[in-house]
């Protein structure tokens, strides 16, 4: 009952500060029309019985349609990227990361653009775990970009000519109707170097939150 409540009150706000206004204006007028024909002053307003009631039902009417189209909207999540985890590389190897981005399903064949990217080593050894480097490889035609699934791409690692390949990334485009929050798409699986791989969703102190993680090894 009390979540009953909540939701409604949050609805409420929603009428009047909504997209909607002219709508919520409309019943809360009505809602001052009741209100004077309550008082004494009702045969003044020339309003009947029956009147009043029509206007009623229709400002319920219109509030149970607006409540429909706006608190159960459905809100489509973003969708999410992956870090590559370097495996077994020197600091050295990785001082210099170039990415190519590809269109999705298209072979890797048609390229969009690359980005060569120079990492510095204090920041190589602040993500470092072991043996296990994570990146976040963002930057791609000077905007911050990340490995989404919407395209194909491929790392190379030019220190010793390693290339690895990721494609059909499966991300299954979901939604939620709670207004404000945040929510996220799944990465189901992926293709890499014609391996096709499940990711783990690991928690990386050092970048800050979860990361759908691959695991690129020397």
């Amino acid at each position: 009952m009390q979540e009953h409540k909540q939701t409604s009150t949050f609805c409420k706000a929603r009428l009047w500060f909504g997209p909607d206004k002219q709508l919520s204006t409309l019943v809360l007028n009505f809602n001052f029309i009741f209100s004077i024909s309550s008082t004494p002053f009702t045969h003044a307003a020339n309003l009947t019985i029956n009147n009043y009631s029509m206007l009623k039902l229709i400002s319920i009417l219109f509030a149970g349609m607006f409540f429909a189209t706006s608190c159960n909207r459905s809100v489509p999540c973003s969708n999410q990227y992956i870090t590559p985890a370097f495996i077994g590389f020197k600091l050295s190897d990785l001082d210099s990361i170039t990415v190519r981005r590809f269109k999705k399903d298209g072979a890797f064949l048609q390229l969009i653009d690359t980005a060569t990217i120079s990492l510095d080593t204090n920041f190589l050894k602040s993500t470092s775990a072991n043996d296990t480097n994570f990146v976040k490889l963002n930057i791609i035609s000077g905007q911050e970009k990340y490995i989404f699934p919407d395209h194909d791409w491929q790392i190379y690692i030019p220190a010793n000519n390693t290339t690895f390949s990721i494609s059909n990334i499966i991300s299954p485009q979901t939604g939620s109707s709670c207004f404000k929050c945040s929510c996220w798409n799944p990465i189901n699986s992926f293709v890499q170097n014609s391996q096709t791989l499940i990711p783990e969703l690991r928690k990386i102190p050092s970048l800050g939150g979860d990361f759908y993680i691959t695991y690129l090894r020397r």
